[in-house]
């Protein structure tokens, strides 16, 4: 009889002794979370909505005209470009995208690289802005700027050519004509005086001399319709101060020359 009461008492004990051991290990080995857990959980997620609302509403134009301010305000080319690249995903036949990323990738050469691969990029957008506007003279406008800037000078000219035949009095493209040649004939000087009198060098001062006087050529047509426009005053004055020197340098190198074969 005693033995039978002693199992009846463990029968009743071990439900009570088994649950305190479950709360204990629970308590042991759980991480309760903390208040700043339980608030995150609690949160609606708005900002997911927000994200997903935004690019439901991508506006192109005003996209556009945030990618224009990133280049003429902040310079900030390579952002400039990632808008223009998903303003053209989403409308590829958006011509002045087109241009606009064609010419933050002008710029952005210029400020970097200078490597005409990146010229070559630009002039893709350039192209297929112009395909889209076949009869935009500032399309060709910005082609040949592309051009110049890449040192392509009888390209850039044939395309500055290409917009005055549609706005005969684009006075960009005249004075961008100017540029070309001056730009040409600083860099064939540039060539001479790394040649000297060796080579190849001997007839680049020629063609400076006369691209510099072309390039004040057409400063003049430009001047006849703005007679007191200070910039193109000032690149034709510097135009002329540069074909100056050239031909003194051109003298003298004929009259060395001129030396050397009284000499023999």
């Amino acid at each position: 009889m005693k033995k039978f009461l002693t199992l009846c008492l463990a029968a009743a004990i071990f439900p009570v002794v088994l649950a305190v051991a479950l709360s204990l290990s629970s308590w042991c080995y759980a991480t309760p979370l903390s208040q700043q857990d339980i608030d995150r959980l609690s949160q609606p997620h708005q900002r997911l909505f927000y994200l997903v609302s935004a690019t439901v509403d991508f506006n192109i134009a005003e996209q556009i005209k945030r990618a224009y301010d990133l280049m003429e305000n902040d310079r900030d080319y390579p952002m400039a470009i990632a808008v223009l690249d998903k303003v053209i995903e989403l409308d590829g036949k958006n011509a002045e995208a087109r241009l606009l990323r064609g010419i933050a990738k002008t710029r952005q050469a210029e400020d970097g690289t200078r490597d005409v691969l990146d010229y070559n990029r630009a002039d893709e957008d350039y192209k297929a802005a112009l395909l889209l506007e076949p009869d935009n003279p500032t399309f060709f406008f910005y082609r040949g700027e592309n051009y110049r800037l890449a040192g392509h000078y009888q390209r850039c000219r044939d395309t500055y050519k290409l917009a005055l035949e549609l706005a005969p009095h684009y006075l960009d493209a005249m004075v961008g004509m100017g540029d070309a040649y001056f730009d040409e004939a600083e860099s064939q000087m540039d060539r001479w005086h790394k040649n000297g009198y060796q080579g190849d060098g001997w007839h680049y001062d020629e063609l400076a001399v006369k691209n510099y006087e072309r390039a004040i050529n057409e400063y003049n047509k430009a001047l006849v319709l703005v007679p007191e426009h200070g910039v193109i005053v000032a690149k034709k004055e510097l135009a002329q101060e540069k074909l100056a020197t050239a031909k003194t340098e051109l003298e003298e190198k004929e009259r060395q020359a001129a030396i050397a074969r009284r000499i023999g």
